[in-house]
């Protein structure tokens, strides 16, 4: 065991290190999973290599990217990934484009729906599409 090993950390340090809240520490603590002591200050402590232990990952992994090109990296990587699911959305709106509600409900709920009101079920005349409404307009 090396030196490093034997450092004991407060709680605030641990959970920064574990990358986690001093509340999931309490928890495992209060559950025992975690051992910890208590110094003359009433602070509980716990082992930096019990914390490495219980949380290989957050050694480096869940780190993030502190050298500016691993930053523009990050950066270029995730405008990418919105520029193809843009891409996507687009495709699908493009592929569904119903004319009129009758349609949508004919598409997915069959033959048997409900007429809208003062609409004939063979009336197909092309008509301005509506401008469309969020989720709650």
């Amino acid at each position: 065991m090396s030196g490093r090993d034997d450092e004991w950390l407060t709680l605030q340090e641990a959970a920064e290190h574990a990358g986690c809240s001093t509340k999931t520490l309490y928890r495992r603590m209060r559950t025992g999973h975690l051992e910890f002591r208590i110094g003359t200050n009433n602070r509980r402590y716990i082992r930096l290599a019990q914390i490495q232990s219980l949380f290989p990952e957050t050694d480096s992994s869940r780190q993030s990217p502190t050298e500016p090109s691993a930053v523009l990296q990050a950066i270029q990587a995730l405008r990418d990934e919105v520029a193809h699911q843009t891409q996507l959305l687009e495709r699908a709106l493009a592929l569904y484009q119903p004319r009129s509600l009758e349609d949508v409900l004919r598409k997915h709920w069959g033959q048997n729906h409900q007429q809208a009101p003062g609409r004939e079920p063979d009336d197909h005349t092309e008509r301005p599409a509506a401008p469309r409404r969020g989720r709650h307009g």
